[in-house]
Parts: C-alpha cells; structure tokens; sequence
C-alpha cells in the first residue's frame, strides 16, 4: 500500500467486531504510516491556527490599550450648578407665577446635568474660538426667544414672556447647562480677563451678534452657577458682561442699528449688565439709557413716520399705535425695575443678598434689610 508521500505503507490494521445480530464484520483502520501522518497534519494545522490567533489577540491587544490610553476630547470641567435646588431657590423672581418651558425643549435631568458637567475637562490653548462663533450667538438667541408666538412680541414683549426667563426654574437651568456651559467653561479656563479680550476672539458680526454674546455672559451664567457657585457669576462673568455691554453702548449698537432699536425685547438686553453691577456708574448709565428706550416708545407712539424711513422702524410703529399704553408700560416696567436696583446701590454700595456667597461680612443693616424680606436679584 502506497502512503500519501509515495512511499509503501504497512497493511492497515484490521479488527473483527460483531453486531447485536451476531453477525461478524472486518474493520479497517488507516496504517499506521498513515496515522502518523495525519496526526502531524493536524497538529501543523493547529499550530498555524494558533499562530494567527495570537496574532490576532495581540493585534486587538494592542489597539484596546491605545483606545483605553488615549485621552478622549471632551470639555472643561468644573462646578456648574446646583440642580438639586427646589424650583423656588432656582429662580430669579421678576414677576409671580412660574411659566411651562416652550414644549419643543427637550428636558434634560438634573443628575444629566451634572454628569455633561462633572466630566468636563480643561480646553486646550486655542479652543475658545471653536465655542465664540457666530452659530452659537445665533442658536442662544433662537433659544432665548423661542417661546414667543408673533413677530411683533419682539417690537413689544409681554409680561408674561418674562416668567420663562426669569422663573424658568430648574428645567432652564438644565438646557442652559447643557447647551451653553462648556463655552462658559471655556472662558473661565481661557486665561482672559477683558472684556476686549473677549471680543477679540468673538469677533461679532453684526448687532445681533453682539446680542448673544451679551446673553451668553451676563444671563447664562444665573441659570449655570447656582447658590455657592455664583461667585463665578459677580466675580467674572458680571465684569466681562458688564465692559461688553458698555462698548456696544458707545458703538451706538442698542440705540443706533434698527434691528436692536426698534426690536425691544432685544434691546433691554444690553442694559442688564448694568442692572447687575455694583458700580453706581453702571447704574446711572443704565438709568439714561433705559430713558432713552421710554423715548423711542413715546416717538413712536407720536410720530406719523415717512415715506423714507426704515422698514422696521415703520412696523415698530405701527405695533406700538395699536396699543400705546401696552407699549408705555414696556419701557416704565424695564425702568422701574433698574431704580429698584439702583436704589439698593445707592443704600448699601452693594447687593446685600451676594454678601454671603462673596465672603463679605454683613453690615447691621444689611442683616436688617434682609431679614425685612428685602430684595435678592440674582
């Protein structure tokens, strides 16, 4: 017999085997040649499939260790905010009644919240610029005025859109954390100090541009920063806000270009940075400039227009004409609401209510005026 490399074979191996029926049958197994042979085939094979499997591992090995070592992008971290505050202690009253959030934002939970912001790391030098961009202004102020139903609430904002901004509790709080911290966070972590420095890498385009960066810094850290962490939010981001918002002032930016000035609830925006300061200086500009905003609300509700005038200064009018007392009380309510500030300024040099968070030790009266149930402006 013939082995498979050509060479002669002993015999195969026989045995005899009976079957339950007693009958007897010859078995045939391979020669021994043969067996031998097959035995190393089959180890040759099994080697070489070990081989590659080792290879394989050891590839995969390789290629989990660098996925697990390298450090994966992600944003700066830090404190952000206190979610777990009951709705009455996140909240900045301006007027009485809270308002259900627009129903096309998503809700987002607290402990959501705080994860997006406990795995925050330090930006790299450089990346502010990717967070400062004109899509970002452009989706904050999208986000910002969302709940309004008509055109025209720009011309002439009611009351009540204001519960959504300033009584939006802790469901704001969440999408503005998600949405808008890690730019904050950039910022914070960006080494700047100016506000000039801040427009430098914002580089706004235009009025509107200025509008989201003016949110963004002076707004969006109240609902980001809660309790303890509002530090942040007088120490410096009020600072940048605040010398931001005077230069689009002087720019003529709020009372010059069409689509701030006649859009008022855009327009109010600009002053609140100054509502927030402690500088009585801030205040009396505020004072002068929220005079001018009842102005253009009595021009308007006054003046017959022109066949050459703008476009949005025409609609602003005729808005305003078609409720002139709605439109005065726009301008007194935003009004009264600084001298309620300024007056506090002018009392104490500063807002009692932050004294606690700043370290600051309270005067007698402070405690007195705090405890009379006076005001607590975030």
């Amino acid at each position: 017999m013939m082995s498979s490399k050509g060479r002669l074979c002993p015999e195969p191996l026989t045995f005899h085997s009976r079957q339950p029926s007693g009958r007897r049958i010859q078995c045939f197994i391979a020669c021994p040649g043969e067996i031998q042979l097959e035995r190393g085939l089959r180890r040759a094979r099994s080697s070489t499939t070990q081989t590659m499997q080792s290879r394989f591992s050891s590839k995969v090995s390789r290629l989990l260790h660098r996925t697990a070592t390298t450090q994966r992008p992600s944003y700066p971290r830090g404190a952000i905010s206190r979610l777990t505050n009951p709705l009455a202690s996140t909240t900045r009253p301006l007027v009485s009644a809270p308002q259900q959030l627009h129903t096309s934002i998503a809700t987002i939970s607290s402990s959501t919240a705080r994860g997006t912001m406990a795995s925050q790391k330090e930006d790299p030098s450089g990346s502010l610029e990717n967070h400062l961009t004109p899509t970002l202004f452009q989706n904050l102020n999208d986000f910002w005025f969302e709940h309004f139903e008509h055109e025209d609430d720009y011309i002439m904002p009611k009351p009540i859109h204001s519960k959504r901004w300033f009584m939006g509790g802790q469901e704001l709080d969440n999408i503005c954390v998600q949405r808008y911290a890690p730019a904050l966070e950039a910022i914070r972590n960006s080494g700047i100090t100016t506000g000039d420095e801040i427009l430098s890498i914002a580089q706004p385009r235009g009025p509107l541009d200025w509008l989201g960066l003016v949110i963004l810094l002076d707004q969006i850290p109240r609902n980001c920063y809660r309790g303890p962490r509002s530090e942040v939010v007088f120490n410096f981001f009020d600072p940048l806000a605040q010398q931001i918002a005077l230069k689009a002032i002087a720019q003529g930016i709020p009372d010059q270009s069409p689509e701030i000035r006649w859009h008022f609830a855009y327009r109010n925006w600009f002053y609140m940075p100054l509502m927030h300061s402690e500088s009585m200086s801030d205040h009396e500009k505020a004072v002068e400039e929220f005079g001018l905003f009842q102005k253009d609300v009595l021009y308007l509700a006054e003046s017959q227009g022109s066949a050459t005038e703008n476009k949005l200064e025409k609609r602003a009018r005729e808005v305003v004409q078609k409720d002139v007392e709605a439109a005065k009380q726009v301008g007194d309510r935003y009004m009264s609401f600084e001298k309620s500030h300024q007056a506090i300024i002018k009392q104490f040099g500063r807002y009692p209510h932050r004294n606690k968070v700043l370290g600051r030790e309270a005067t007698a009266a402070e405690t007195e005026y705090l405890e009379n149930g006076g005001e607590t402006f975030s």
